[in-house]
């Protein structure tokens, strides 16, 4: 049995401070009350293992490598900076290449279950392509050379490693992400709108039509803008005023000030974000 004296334990509903933490077979069995003077060494802050669902690479290696020794090291980096468990983010690139990550990475992830249990790595619990179906006109990072539209065989490339795929990211704004959209519902994977030019109407009828997510909202997705005299809104506000979207938001006090965070969480409910 070990115990730790800590200032401040975060829950998911509030900070207990002043607090030990008690653990038995490596299972916190109870949190303590303490005083500030007790005895023995004390922790600014405990809190849950986070769980990241949009990472490329860490410890200077990116994902795309997709060797079995790459995966390892981005894993054992994780969870050295408290991150139990996460996604694999692949980049807009040739699909025989991500292909060749997602192939490495379905043989990795029996290596990465038994690691993990024993604490060794973070655990890999699987993949979210970020593009190539995105939109040329809010790029990012992305290579422009490698976006495609959602023909016949991309679709079935996701069908292919649908048991590993848990999410993708692409821009709802021609008939045949409708198609895209389709596939990704049946298959159980996650439907996340970003690097996009979809305008309110068309993101509407993704909504009702299942797509549930925003990748990294206000970097490089779509906004306000002018159609046929009209002045239109983009995926941003669209999914700002929609119950039931959950969006990601870069909160590194670099893509965002801390008064943008707060007219994030102004108009999205806490319960609907995630902090990549």
């Amino acid at each position: 049995m070990k115990a730790y004296n800590v200032l401040h334990i975060v829950n998911a509903d509030s900070i207990i401070d002043n607090s030990r933490i008690v653990i038995k077979d490596n299972i916190i069995e109870r949190i303590d009350k303490i005083s500030k003077e007790k005895n023995g060494d004390t922790y600014y802050y405990a809190v849950p293992g986070f769980i990241d669902i949009h990472t490329h690479g860490g410890d200077g290696i990116d994902i795309m490598a997709g060797s079995y020794k790459a995966f390892s090291r981005i894993a054992e980096y994780n969870l050295k900076n408290g991150t139990t468990s996460f996604l694999g983010s692949t980049i807009t690139a040739p699909i025989k290449e991500i292909e060749s990550v997602l192939k490495n990475g379905r043989e990795y992830l029996q290596i990465n279950e038994e690691k993990s249990s024993r604490g060794k790595e973070s655990s890999l619990l699987g993949f979210h392509l970020e593009g190539p179906w995105i939109s040329r006109k809010n790029l990012g990072a992305q290579n422009k050379s490698y976006v495609i539209e959602a023909d016949h065989g991309s679709l079935s490339f996701i069908k292919n490693y649908s048991d590993i795929i848990k999410m993708v990211t692409f821009s709802f704004h021609n008939k045949k992400a409708g198609e895209l959209l389709q596939v990704l519902i049946k298959e159980k994977i996650i439907p996340a709108c970003g690097h996009d030019e979809t305008l309110d109407t068309d993101i509407v009828e993704g909504f009702k039509r299942g797509l549930n997510h925003i990748t990294h909202i206000y970097s490089n997705t779509s906004s306000f803008q002018r159609k046929n005299g009209f002045k239109h809104l983009g995926t941003l506000e669209m999914a700002l005023m929609t119950k039931g979207i959950s969006i990601e938001v870069i909160a590194d006090n670099r893509h965002i000030t801390g008064y943008f965070w707060n007219f994030i969480i102004h108009n999205k409910s806490l319960d609907r974000k995630s902090v990549v």
